[in-house]
């Protein structure tokens, strides 16, 4: 069985603290966001979320109390997690297709009626599958990333039981995600869904597939996941 590799030092337990806190129904933003603020790069990473032109500011904003208010509970839970992620095997190419994934599903999200932070949230773990398949049995991500999709969703049924979105969507049922999030990721690849998020995220992927190949544009999304 595949299992997501965390970094166990560092920012681990803070992460730990910060998700329990939002999965706690009598906890508010305020107490998340002062956890945040216990650590200076995921307190970066939510900043710079927020300050994007899609979330609407009229200016730049510095106060994480401010940020997390405005992202929501869905972005700090997606952030968290990847934070972790990115101190173990996480290899940089998936990092910068989240980032340019979440952005561009974040940027188009009222077109397809989902609400920006959801959207944003679903694109940042679109490809924890993939990091899966990457960290336990990288021989066989090389070839599944040459096939495909008809032939690498069969490949990766017989191999793993089960589709990378299917495993990205029960890694996220594990961690509380909500369920318009699960279902969204789960369903990305159907056409005959009745999922607004799945066909955003849909169309984000495609969107990013297309400037997968403009190297600037992978360097720069490598260089700002890292930040």
């Amino acid at each position: 069985m595949l299992v997501l590799n965390y970094n166990v030092e560092g920012g681990a337990r803070i992460v730990t603290r910060i998700l329990s806190l939002i999965d706690d129904p009598e906890t508010g933003m305020a107490q998340v966001a002062e956890a945040v603020m216990e650590d200076p790069i995921m307190t970066a990473k939510i900043l710079s979320i927020a300050n994007q032109d899609w979330f609407g500011l009229s200016k730049q904003i510095s106060n994480p109390h401010v940020a997390v208010s405005l992202v929501g509970p869905e972005v700090v839970r997606s952030v968290a997690l990847l934070y972790m992620v990115e101190g173990s095997d996480c290899p940089p190419h998936l990092r910068a297709l989240a980032k340019l994934t979440g952005d561009t599903a974040a940027r188009n999200a009222l077109e397809f009626g989902v609400r920006v932070p959801v959207a944003q949230c679903a694109g940042l773990v679109l490809y924890l599958g993939d990091v899966m398949i990457y960290q336990q049995d990288y021989a066989n991500y090389q070839r599944l990333e040459r096939m495909s999709l008809i032939e690498r969703t069969r490949e990766e049924i017989a191999l793993y039981g089960a589709p990378r979105d299917v495993l990205t969507s029960e890694l996220l049922n594990h961690w509380n995600f909500p369920s318009e999030v699960v279902q969204g990721v789960r369903e990305r690849f159907d056409p005959d869904t009745s999922s607004a998020l799945a066909r955003l995220l849909h169309y984000a992927e495609n969107m990013v597939g297309e400037r997968h190949n403009d190297g600037d544009a992978i360097k720069i999304a490598i260089s700002s996941s890292s930040d």
